[in-house]
């Protein structure tokens, strides 16, 4: 036979493994879903890319050059920050200086005065507080070229002012000496956010691929050891694999390509953050699929054949059922990881994210196999201890857990990877700073009770304006800020306004303890250094000399900030608005943007790791019936049987859990010290380990009527 028509059959023979082969339908489903998930990874990576890629085209179109030297100036540009709700969007305000040039991209023309062109996130987010007519009247919406990305908040505004202090020149637009604006000034760097996916996703498709790979191990590696034992070399055993892992890996690859091609059609909202794939972009590297569908292929394939190779080769041509002891080069591994987290606050800034994070994927990699480890010799001892008592079923337990640690190690890795992953999301999103907590409790103190205005210009008509547009409920004082941090801050208003604020109104210093909680907010907000006069007065009469104005509402007020607002902008053309909090509240938006990736990184990772577990658990499920039938046929005990489910399947991953919640506690209070920012959840951890704990219950359980069950069926057969 020649030695192409060899390896065809050998392929062959792989592909009627696959289907005839006891077990072969669960392989199958789990080789098929661990190919897809793959595949999703490495296609999740290739839409960051081309999002990236067309978010940078956009930014260097959008790209607002600030004038220079005797460059004519062809717009003048203003950005400001304004919210809707808690979460901020950037308001630029604009004024074409030449008939010539054309618009940002995005828009048709150039606004007219008193006009506003709104993204559409915008318009969507901010429909419960008037966005659509918060900047004057709506002239239409930005298209998605003019976005970074289709789920940006960002509004051009021209409005009616004729003082224009503090405005830019700007003599072109579309270049990239520009400032960022938008999403783009708090975007993740792209390396940072392919090593978390990497890392955290493509981890949890690595071990749900490894025990996918593994899934009815036994039946593969009788048979590698009969090709051993008849002259197959690692080519030939090679061949019988790849055919066995052909067909589901290529199934799976298909169907993991089909998300990234239905987002090259239509724009998707990714769930938890809101973000939004555009699909312009996605199609622009359409190109680059085909590559990485055939990488994780590829990968899916270069798995299969080397973890199932011929370990024992040597020692006879009897089929083995028990798998070799754990490689200490693991343990090795793990404490580099554990050694990589350690040293993180001592590099720079870079270096430690990849350090930390690097360190704990090798960390949790490596520690179901030191578990393992651990529960290898325990198994003696349960052995030892079933024989002096004569127990049966810790002795056979014990022998189990000792001859087939890799087995444990793919039954509690899920277990102590998914405690981690939990804590370390919650540590993660947790962390606001000591600014952002405080920011938050002030938020609900305050709410919108106290909001401050800033006009581009204010006068007298301008002011009476303003106030007949206001709630009815609201106050007014006005503020003249001193033009030194040593001059003193006047605040002015009724009398009626000032005892309402539970201050006595005689002229005077206010002091920081001094009235409720808006009195203590505002003045600390207006004051440089704590040096404030409230006076009696007129705010009308005060517009002249002011430049500030602090509305006042009932304690508690939530819900009218959009309609001051409105109010502001109508009255003044142009107007900034915030609460005293929002400063710090709105700056802590970068951290809770990553929070929600966060969030959905972790809800993911779980449920890949939760097809893990089932995985896991139903090639070991195989495995254990049919090795316990015929012990259990000799007794009509299902104690006997349930002994063995339990002390074999439920007590190591209760070991896990233990190894698990420790390492995942360290970790996490680790991390917060090292950072000085977040909290950890004690409360939650315990929970998690609660949940693991009632999993393993389960597992052994169903281990155990699978026995059962299997044990009524049993026949004797020549396997």
């Amino acid at each position: 036979m020649s030695r192409q028509r060899l390896w065809w059959h050998l392929l062959r023979l792989g592909l009627a493994a696959g289907r005839n082969s006891p077990g072969g339908r669960l392989r199958f489903a789990a080789l098929t879903v661990a190919a897809t998930t793959m595949t999703l990874v490495f296609m999740s990576v290739l839409t960051v890319v081309a999002t990236y890629d067309g978010w940078d085209k956009r930014d260097l179109a959008r790209g607002a050059e600030m004038a220079r030297g005797k460059r004519p100036v062809v717009a003048s540009y203003k950005w400001t920050r304004d919210s809707v709700g808690n979460v901020p969007h950037q308001v630029v305000h604009v004024e074409p200086r030449s008939s010539t040039v054309a618009p940002p991209p995005g828009l048709p023309r150039w606004p007219g005065p008193g006009e506003a062109f709104l993204s559409p996130e915008l318009l969507r987010a901010g429909a419960g507080e008037g966005i659509r007519d918060r900047y004057g009247v709506f002239a239409g919406i930005i298209q998605d070229d003019g976005l970074a990305n289709s789920a940006e908040r960002l509004a051009y505004v021209r409005p009616k002012v004729d003082d224009r202090r503090d405005w830019f020149g700007v003599t072109r637009i579309g270049s990239a000496r520009s400032a960022l604006m938008g999403d783009s000034r708090n975007r993740v760097p792209i390396g940072q956010f392919i090593a978390t996916i990497s890392i955290t996703l493509g981890g949890a498709a690595m071990v749900l691929l490894i025990i996918a790979a593994r899934c009815g191990s036994t039946v593969r590696d009788r048979r590698t050891r009969l090709l051993t034992a008849l002259g197959g070399g690692y080519r030939h055993r090679a061949l019988v694999n790849l055919g066995e892992a052909l067909i589901p890996s290529s199934v799976g690859t298909v169907l993991g390509c089909v998300p990234y091609f239905v987002m090259t059609i239509w724009n998707v909202r990714l769930p938890i953050t809101g973000f939004t794939t555009n699909s312009a972009d996605l199609r622009s590297w359409a190109w680059a699929a085909p590559t990485a569908a055939v990488s994780a292929f590829a990968l899916a394939l270069l798995v299969v054949v080397t973890i199932h190779r011929d370990t024992g080769s040597t020692q006879g041509t009897q089929p083995r059922t028990f798998e070799g002891a754990i490689p200490r080069w693991r343990s090795v591994v793990g404490a580099i990881g554990l050694i990589a987290i350690v040293v993180t606050p001592y590099l720079s800034k870079v270096m430690s994210f990849l350090a930390y994070v690097g360190g704990t994927a090798l960390l949790w990699g490596m520690l179901p196999s030191t578990a393992g480890l651990v529960i290898r010799r325990l198994g003696t001892s349960l052995a030892n201890f079933g024989v002096r008592t004569g127990r049966s079923d810790t002795l056979i337990a014990g022998r189990w857990a000792h001859a087939r640690p890799g087995v444990v190690v793919r039954l509690v890795s899920v277990v102590v990877i998914g405690l981690g992953v939990i804590t370390q999301a919650q540590v993660w999103s947790s962390r606001l700073g000591e600014s952002g907590q405080n920011a938050q409790r002030a938020h609900q103190e305050l709410r919108d009770s106290v909001l401050i205005v800033v006009p581009q210009s204010m006068t007298p008509l301008r002011v009476d304006r303003f106030t007949g547009l206001l709630p009815k409920e609201a106050e007014l004082l006005m503020v003249n800020t001193p033009d030194t941090p040593e001059g003193t801050t006047e605040i002015r208003g009724s009398c009626s306004t000032v005892r309402k604020l539970n201050l006595k109104c005689s002229p005077g210093p206010l002091a920081q303890d001094k009235g409720d909680v808006r009195a203590r907010f505002l003045n600390q907000y207006v004051s440089y250094v704590g040096k404030t006069e409230l006076r009696e007065g007129s705010v009308l009469a005060a517009a002249k000399t002011s430049d500030r104005i602090a509305v006042i509402l009932p304690l508690g007020s939530d819900g009218f900030s959009g309609q001051v607002k409105q109010a502001a902008y109508q009255s003044f053309g142009m107007a900034f608005v915030e609460r005293p909090y929002d400063s710090w509240l709105l700056g802590t938006d970068n951290l809770a943007t990553m929070a929600t990736w966060v969030r959905l990184f972790t809800v993911l990772m779980m449920g890949i790791l939760l097809l893990a577990v089932v995985t896991s658990s139903a090639g070991e499920f195989l495995t254990f019936t049919t090795a316990v039938a015929p012990l259990a046929v000799l007794t009509e005990r299902r104690r006997f049987v349930m002994g063995i489910a339990l002390w074999n399947l439920s007590a190591p991953t209760v070991i896990a859990v233990g190894f698990g919640t420790a390492v995942a506690a360290w970790q996490g209070t680790f991390f917060i010290a090292m950072t000085s920012a977040g909290t950890f959840s004690w409360t939650l951890l315990g929970t998690s380990a609660l949940v693991a704990l009632g999993l393993a219950g389960v597992i052994g359980l169903a281990g155990g009527l699978g026995a059962v069950q299997a044990t009524a069926q049993w026949r004797p057969a020549a396997d």
